[in-house]
């Protein structure tokens, strides 16, 4: 028993023995490995990564570290810290150390950063706001690359303002245009790089003024949008001078009426950017409005009032004008001179103006009569009862007598073309034009075009009319003159170089008898034989030896003042026996023939027949008919033909609306003693008597051309004693 216990001793001693041996010959066993932390959490590849925590043994071996499922580089390996690189591919993802087969994953995943480049910018749609009206919240289109799938912390800002995004991906973004904009540059911040600025155009919008009259010095307030936050380098003009800033804000700016200033529009400038124009201010005078004259100092009811003064004020707001306390209806307004029609049941008394809470003077009196100081009376033709023999011509004159005593020889220019507007006198005395605008040529208060007859405001005794390049002229029965139109040469001739869309009167003509014009300036013949013009002065127009523009009519002082040709820019017309016939370029249809082909040699407009009065404009040309229309041909991308289209035609077309032009109707009691033209001109065929007459806005007037034979041949002298030869 007892050798069996010592057995067993020695047989575990001898296994305890051999076990130390072992261990003390392969080293401790290796403890399990475990990851503490991992430094950084995120990069790029390459980025060196440290692993710290225990049991990874004291040699890497065949030990591996993953990003991911994708080996990497190790830079060094000690039991509690390994070393390594992120490497090429990796992925966002697990960290797993493996050692002897055994693996151990990180707790936090390591995120792989790709690096991207800076985005970029190549193309802003729209490109500009709507011109003039408030687009805050308008959807704006970026598109490009490099933005990111998500906006996260990524922005977009026009010219530094915020906008809200609606929609962001990688190549495209949708945004709103934000309150604040001005123009200047978009630019995308994405992964906190911007990127190249685009650049986007927000137009100012000036929406109301407030108020919207007032004196030099008086503060007003401009409403709108996109005015930016600080002025910077903004700026307000007033009808184009400056006006100084007190407060300037997103929607408000509150400025000042500069001295000097004119009834016109504000416009705001923002980063070189103008707002729109319409909003108009009318600059009044701080004194009360001022009557100075009445034009026509009489009339009836219905009729047009030239009120000529100051202190109106621009327009007409609040203003009102009274005949004798009847209200009158307002056709224009400006700070010198409003239009009004006399009203119904008007009475004779003062005329007067209320302006800006302000009553003008009531010393200027108006005579309200029952028939239009217009009428034409009767019409007298001179010479009278002229005697020709046969073959002679005589040329009559048709001297119209009105009502108002005035007389005046009736014109045939009653129609009249500028560059490319048309303007006709009516039987009744007012004028109608169409066509170009610019300037205010048609006359009709606004800048607007027409393709068809629109009324000149204020005119109701008009007898014949002259149209320059982009100014018109009207004579009056009275013997005034007034003009509208383009007036940078003092072409109006009003003692200003301001424009005017409606009518204003030729200073100091009270006796004229006919006018004409062209290009930039005009004339008008007077009953004493002067002549006087005024406008631009260019080769010596006006006449007067100066050399000068002048705003006002200065006498011509040489004989041969240039008159303006009735011919266009490159083609001719004549009128003869009541037929048209042109000649040259036909590029535009001048030459009313149907065709495009010009022509060395007359050729005959087709259709026009009856053909009274005749006009050139450049490139058009409008007769007046007998039976009172109007029939235009050639250029018409103005409206300037009247047919209600803004097209040329190379055939004649009838003006819309005018059936009562006003013209002169020559007629011969027997044409086989002596016929007349539409000038007035007769030519003696046969002895014998007739009578010529001229008819004219439903007045006659007439005289007898008595026609004789022509004399006979001197009988030669009978042959005596006396005056017979005699031989040498």
């Amino acid at each position: 028993m007892r050798e069996t216990r010592k057995r067993a001793f020695r047989d575990h001693f001898s296994f305890f023995l051999g076990l130390l041996l072992f261990l003390s010959w392969t080293g401790p066993i290796a403890s399990a490995q475990m990851i503490g932390s991992v430094s950084p959490t995120a990069g790029p590849s390459g980025t060196s990564v440290t692993i710290t925590g225990s049991g990874f043994g004291k040699r890497q071996g065949s030990s591996t570290v993953t990003f991911n499922g994708i080996p990497a580089a190790v830079t060094s390996w000690i039991d509690s810290e390994v070393s390594v690189a992120v490497p090429e591919g990796a992925t966002s993802g697990p960290v797993v150390v493996t050692v002897d087969g055994e693996s151990t994953e990180a707790e936090d995943h390591f995120r792989v950063i790709v690096p991207v480049s800076p985005p970029s910018l190549s193309a802003v749609s729209p490109a500009a706001s709507p011109r003039h009206s408030n687009a805050v919240g308008m959807a704006v289109t970026l598109t490009g690359s490099g933005f990111g799938d998500d906006q996260g912390s990524n922005a977009v800002t026009f010219n530094g303002a915020p906008a809200a995004v609606i929609a962001w991906s990688e190549t495209r973004i949708r945004v709103k245009l934000p309150e604040g904009a001005t123009t200047g540059p978009v630019v995308v911040t994405a992964h906190d790089e911007p990127s190249n600025p685009l650049s986007f155009t927000v137009f100012p919008q000036v929406s109301s003024l407030s108020p919207a009259a007032g004196p030099a010095g008086s503060a007003f307030t401009i409403y709108g949008s996109h005015f930016g936050g600080t002025a910077g380098a903004g700026s307000v003009r007033f009808n184009g001078l400056p006006a100084p800033i007190i407060r300037w804000s997103e929607s408000q700016i509150v400025a000042t009426v500069p001295d000097g200033a004119a009834s016109g529009p504000v416009v705001v400038t923002v980063n070189g950017v103008p707002s729109n124009a319409d909003q108009l201010f009318a600059v009044r005078s701080v004194s009360s409005p001022m009557i100075a004259s009445l034009f026509p100092g009489s009339a009836p009811s219905g009729a047009s009032v030239i009120i000529t003064g100051s202190g109106f004020g621009g327009v007409q707001g609040a203003g009102a004008v009274t005949f004798n306390g009847a209200p009158a209806a307002v056709l224009g307004w400006t700070e010198t001179q409003v239009i009004a029609t006399v009203p119904d049941g008007a009475t004779s008394g003062p005329v007067v103006v209320t302006a800006h809470e302000a009553i003008s003077n009531r010393n200027q009196v108006f005579t309200v009569t029952s028939e239009s100081t217009f009428s034409l009376t009767s019409i007298a033709l001179t010479p009278e009862h002229p005697t020709r023999t046969v073959g002679q011509t005589v040329s009559l004159t048709p001297v119209g007598i009105f009502k108002s005593g005035f007389a005046q020889p009736l014109s045939l220019a009653t129609v009249a073309a500028g560059v490319a507007h048309t303007c006709a006198v009516l039987s009744e005395g007012t004028v109608s034009c169409w066509g170009e605008n610019t300037f205010g040529q048609l006359g009709a208060g606004s800048a607007l075009p027409s393709t068809v007859p629109v009324k000149v405001r204020g005119i109701d005794s008009a007898t014949a009319i002259a149209a320059g390049g982009a100014h018109t002229c009207a004579l009056l029965s009275e013997g005034r003159v007034v003009c509208w139109g383009d007036n940078a040469a003092g072409q109006l001739g009003n003692g200003t170089t301001t424009g005017s869309a409606l009518p204003v009167e030729v200073t100091g003509i009270t006796h004229a008898v006919a006018i004409r014009a062209t290009g930039h300036y005009a004339c008008a013949d007077l009953s004493d034989g002067a002549t006087q013009c005024w406008g631009a002065d260019g080769s010596g127009a006006l006449g007067n030896a100066a050399a000068l523009d002048s705003s006002t009519p200065v006498t011509v002082d040489r004989i041969g003042n240039p008159q303006p040709t009735p011919a266009g820019e490159s083609a001719t017309c004549v009128l003869s026996e009541g037929r048209v016939n042109c000649w040259g370029d036909n590029t535009f249809g001048q030459l009313g023939n149907g065709t495009g082909r010009g022509s060395v040699t007359p050729v005959r407009v087709d259709g026009v027949g009856g053909a009274l009065a005749i006009a050139a404009g450049s490139y058009h040309t409008c007769t007046v008919l007998s039976n009172g229309t109007l029939s235009c041909w050639g250029a018409g991308i103005s409206g300037q033909l009247g047919d209600g289209k803004a097209a040329g035609s190379s055939a004649p077309v009838t003006v819309n609306g005018i059936k009562s032009a006003a013209a002169v109707v020559w007629t011969s009691s027997d044409p086989s003693v002596a016929t007349v033209d539409a000038n007035g001109r007769a030519i003696a065929l046969r002895p014998g008597l007739t009578t010529l007459s001229a008819t004219s806005r439903g007045v006659s007037g007439s005289t007898t051309l008595l026609v004789e034979s022509p004399a006979p041949p001197a009988a030669a002298p009978a042959l005596n004693a006396e005056n017979v030869p005699r031989s040498r």
